[in-house]
């Protein structure tokens, strides 16, 4: 397996022929770390639209999750990393 931090190169001939068609080119992000961070803001909001359906479709409480009025709790069991 090979893994890969930047992006592949592009194929010149495809490229010149999809912009002469009236492609246009996307941003892309220059490194592995950037891509991660700008996901973040779509990661919350993936979270709450998750919650949202857990609590349409689920009997299920947010204090089941840890989550209260005041306060977050998160408990790990540390056996399962052993």
């Amino acid at each position: 397996m090979k893994v890969q931090n930047r992006i592949p190169e592009t194929d010149e001939r495809l490229d010149r022929s999809l912009l002469e068609d009236g492609w246009s080119p996307m941003r892309e992000p220059k490194s592995v770390m950037t891509a991660t961070f700008f996901s973040i803001p779509l990661m919350l909001l993936n979270l709450i639209i998750t919650i949202g359906v857990i609590q349409a479709f689920s009997p299920f409480t947010l204090e089941e999750f840890g989550f209260s009025n005041d306060s977050i709790q998160i408990t790990l069991n540390l056996l399962v990393f052993l």
